[in-house]
């Protein structure tokens, strides 16, 4: 869609395929109840990453749950349609720009992302 639309390119101005794909999978993360589960959520032990990289000891929790087959099906019945205005509908209007940031890794009901 983005693409067709020439929504697609940073050199335009425009966000790139890999942000959409966060944006999307944030939203069906967001919507209630879930079109897909938080797998680091879902996860039990830690898999811990250590990264110096910018000069300070960070570290990184890098857990997600491997066996998606033991998941349950999303019991979610919005169609395509519905999904999509609602995706607009949530980036245009309800998700807060100036305080939170999207995150795939910590979304979960009620949390608030800070971005700064």
């Amino acid at each position: 869609w983005a693409r067709r639309h020439k929504l697609v390119g940073t050199v335009d101005g425009c966000l790139s395929s890999y942000a959409y794909t966060l944006l999307v999978i944030h939203f069906l993360q967001s919507t209630q109840p879930p079109v897909v589960p938080n797998l680091q959520v879902l996860a039990t032990e830690p898999v811990l990453v250590w990264d110096n990289k910018w000069g300070t000891i960070d570290r990184w929790d890098t857990k997600f749950v491997e066996d998606v087959e033991s998941l349950p099906p999303s019991r979610n019945r919005e169609d395509i349609g519905q999904l999509l205005i609602n995706f607009f509908k949530y980036f245009g209007h309800i998700f807060d720009w100036h305080a939170h940031a999207v995150c795939m890794r910590l979304n979960r009901p009620g949390a608030a992302i800070d971005k700064f």
